[in-house]
């Protein structure tokens, strides 16, 4: 069995390459050759120590269980966790580890820590929207969030929208912002007009007004927070009186959520787009979904009109009666993962990265 470090794991997989691998792995599932079950979720709760009460739990996190199949080339699981405490420990909030199996003998292949390839799946799923469902050649991008989710996005969709030109960023830390921009600068040559890449980088402060005219002006918006509550009102920016779609279609990614409760988009926008999921039970349960169906009832799960896969494929296609908005909502799923993982652990044993352990001697 091969153990690959989180640090190993950027190494031996580009960017280009992360889209590839996923692009394929939906091709797959729009022609059944995955399985993916329905994710387990565990609440981790321990007891707590200065209470009275003897049978009194404190939550300390949740841990998903995700695992797939894909079809005569590799299956594994995902465990991801969500531990908002971590922070203070300078640990990941949402630490993951997959691990891969023998499609012939189950014998586990490899344990691969999973953090930067949950970002960078996410990210290739978004990106893969971008290229199928955005307008041809957008020139502005918009993104809630500083954080490796955001940068991913970022660089993901900038390499294959090199038309976009300026990104603006919306975030609680202007630091993190500055942070942000300056390793995007650092990582990818988005200086100077002589690279023949030059894009402007904006942070959008949090003046209403301001983040307000900079939504109106972009071609894509991606959400990728922790956000509990909706980051913008839908009926301000994405409104007829607002907006011209017919000049200016609008695709958004929202990743950030993936409980009930929470939600990155109003249902406004929810009930006036076409939306697009990776995994339909797995959005169902994300606030996006869950609160206008299941508490407001304005839409019902029909209002779907297609997976990632489907779009891929061609079994769904934007037409002139669509409707301008298009909203493709991730909340994960697990063939991205295996997919993902199983190429980076195939690159592991070509280069020699990686330790060896014999599970079975």
């Amino acid at each position: 069995m091969l153990i690959i470090k989180e640090s190993d794991v950027k190494k031996l997989i580009s960017l280009n390459e992360v889209i590839d691998v996923n692009e394929q792995v939906f091709i797959k599932e729009s022609k059944q050759e995955v399985v993916c079950p329905d994710r387990t979720i565990l609440p981790v709760e321990k007891t707590q120590q200065d209470s009275n009460e003897p049978q009194k739990k404190q939550l300390v996190g949740n841990l998903y269980f995700k695992p797939s199949l894909i079809v005569d080339e590799s299956v594994g699981i995902k465990i991801v966790g969500t531990f908002a405490n971590n922070i203070n420990k300078g640990l990941p909030t949402v630490p993951a580890t997959i691990i891969l199996n023998d499609i012939e003998t189950g014998l586990a292949n490899a344990v691969i820590g999973a953090t930067y390839i949950t970002g960078a799946r996410t990210a290739a799923g978004s990106a893969i929207s971008v290229k199928y469902l955005a307008t041809e050649s957008p020139e502005t991008l918009f993104v809630f969030g500083s954080s490796l989710q955001a940068q991913l996005h970022i660089e993901m969709i900038l390499l294959l929208k090199s038309t976009i030109k300026r990104v603006y960023i919306s975030s609680r830390t202007k630091e993190n912002v500055e942070n942000l921009i300056t390793l995007l600068k650092k990582e990818n040559n988005y200086n100077g007009a002589d690279s023949g890449n030059a894009v402007e980088f904006i942070y959008c402060g949090d003046n209403n007004d301001i983040t307000k005219r900079y939504l109106l002006e972009s071609d894509i918006i991606v959400t990728a927070t922790s956000s509990n509550e909706p980051l913008f009102k839908g009926e301000e920016v994405l409104s007829e009186s607002a907006r011209d779609f017919k000049k200016k279609p609008l695709l958004i990614c929202a990743v950030g959520s993936s409980r009930p409760t929470n939600r990155e988009l109003d249902s406004f926008t929810i009930s006036n787009s076409n939306l697009i999921v990776d995994d339909v039970n797995s959005c169902m349960v994300s606030g996006e979904l869950f609160i206008p169906i299941n508490k407001e009832n304005i839409i019902t799960k029909s209002h779907i009109v297609g997976r990632l896969s489907d779009v891929v494929s061609g079994k769904y296609k934007q037409t002139t009666s669509s409707k301008s908005i298009t909203v493709y909502k991730s909340s994960g799923t697990a063939i991205q993962d295996v997919a993902t993982a199983n190429y980076i652990y195939k690159k592991a044993l070509q280069n020699n990265f990686g330790y060896n352990i014999n599970m079975n001697s």
